[in-house]
């Protein structure tokens, strides 16, 4: 039998925790920027969207303006990578854990394709809680390889 890769993506519309589970026990380990293609992009833009250069070519915070100016950049910048890694087959299934109204509009932003992947909506913010918590709250969705 061959592994099964689920992926469980955490996010309160500004953060984003990306989980991954290989079908071996109901044990999440964390991605890291130089786990996979791409992890490094999502990373880096997620981290300077609101940032500027100031004259000295500081980056500095950006100015509170900007956090208006695309209130949807982190749903489109998370669908499109969602797609990508989805065309290159990195998970088989994926779980979405979100606040609800954050889940609600992320959904809208979801490719049919990651649509067709998600085996759950998880209405909750889940991000601060530990390693064993979370692989508590999602155990009934990781399947186990026997």
């Amino acid at each position: 039998m061959s592994k099964k890769v689920t992926w469980a993506v955490f996010t309160d519309g500004y953060y984003i925790r990306i989980m991954f589970n290989d079908g071996l026990d109901t044990s999440l380990k964390v991605y890291r920027d130089a786990d996979f293609e791409k992890s490094s992009e999502i990373t880096y833009k997620l981290i300077t969207r609101y940032r500027v250069q100031d004259s000295s070519n500081n980056i500095v915070p950006g100015d509170s303006s900007n956090l208006d100016s695309n209130p949807d950049y982190l749903f489109d910048l998370l669908g499109k990578f969602l797609l990508e890694q989805a065309n290159i087959n990195a998970f088989d299934d994926l779980i979405v854990v979100s606040p609800k109204p954050i889940l609600d509009k992320l959904n809208d932003y979801l490719p049919d394709l990651v649509n067709k992947r998600i085996i759950a909506n998880i209405p909750g913010d889940y991000l601060m809680l530990s390693q064993d918590k979370l692989e508590e709250a999602l155990a009934t969705y990781l399947p186990i390889e026997r």
